[in-house]
Formats: structure tokens, sequence, C-alpha cells
């Protein structure tokens, strides 16, 4: 099974987000990833694990737009959050209890869309709020379609 670990974002701001005017292929499914698991076997000891971990809920604004890897190379068009610092926070809590090796970098986003051969100018953002209350393990199952996401199970945050 292909695994990753996400924070889920509100119908409100995935509507938003949706109709932004964003060049390449639109993602499935607006999150913020916070750890890619990739394909694994047993699920149980892993969902064990994330049933130990602790954080208080948050509150995250959108901030700007980005692009991976670069401006004036673009690939990903991303939407920013602020402030990174409980996400950063929620990450690291993830990465001790299943014991992996940690990121050098972990930037906290929300992939928007997929560029080839294109690029575009920025574009601003409303500060539209995210309340952040729980993270997903999500199954992710490749199509010719993209990506189709499944909820295997949700981790509520105090």
């Amino acid at each position: 099974m292909r695994l990753f670990i996400a924070i889920p974002i509100d119908s409100e701001v995935k509507k938003y987000l949706g109709e932004l005017p964003v060049l390449g292929r639109h993602v499935a499914d607006y999150h913020i990833t916070l750890k890619f698991l990739g394909d694994l076997s047993e699920i149980n000891p892993l969902i064990q694990s994330l049933d130990n971990v602790k954080a208080k809920s948050f509150r995250l604004t959108l901030s700007k737009i980005g692009f991976f890897p670069s401006k004036s190379k673009q690939r990903i068009v991303w939407a920013g959050v602020t402030p990174i610092e409980p996400v950063i926070e929620l990450h690291k809590k993830i990465e001790k209890a299943l014991n992996l090796v940690k990121e050098k970098q972990f930037h906290p986003h929300i992939t928007l869309s997929r560029l080839r051969n294109q690029s575009m100018q920025s574009i601003n953002l409303k500060k539209k709020e995210i309340n952040v209350r729980s993270f997903n393990l999500i199954k992710s199952t490749l199509t010719q379609n993209g990506p189709v996401y499944q909820v295997i199970k949700d981790y509520l945050l105090s």
C-alpha cells in the first residue's frame, strides 16, 4: 500500500484553492503532506505508533503562492501557510513516533498543480484560515487520471 500522512484542508478552503487561476494539472485533493511513507505491506504497527502522537489543534493561514524547485524552473505550484512552527512540530512528533530518519528540510505547503513545460506568474492569495483539528493516514492509489486518496485513519488533535 502506498501511504502518506497529511493534514486535511477545510472544504471552504479547498473550494477557494480549486478556483484559483493556476496552470497545469490540479491535484486530486488538497492537503499538507507531513510525511510520505511509500509502499508498505504491514500497516497495523504504523497505525498503533501514530496513535501515540499527541498534539494540540492549531490554526493556519494561507500566505503565498510558490514554486518548486524554483520560480525559474517551475514544476510544482504550491500555496504556503503561516505560521509554520506548529506544522513542523507535528511533523517532528510523527517522525519520532515512527522512528524515522529526520528530513533535512521540511517545507509545509499545499500542492496546487503540477506543470509540464509551462510557467506562470505568482498570484495573490486571500488570507483564508485553516483549522487543523486532525491529521490523516492516507492510502494513495495511482491511476491514469492521477492519484486517488483514501483516508485509512483520522487522528484527532486535542
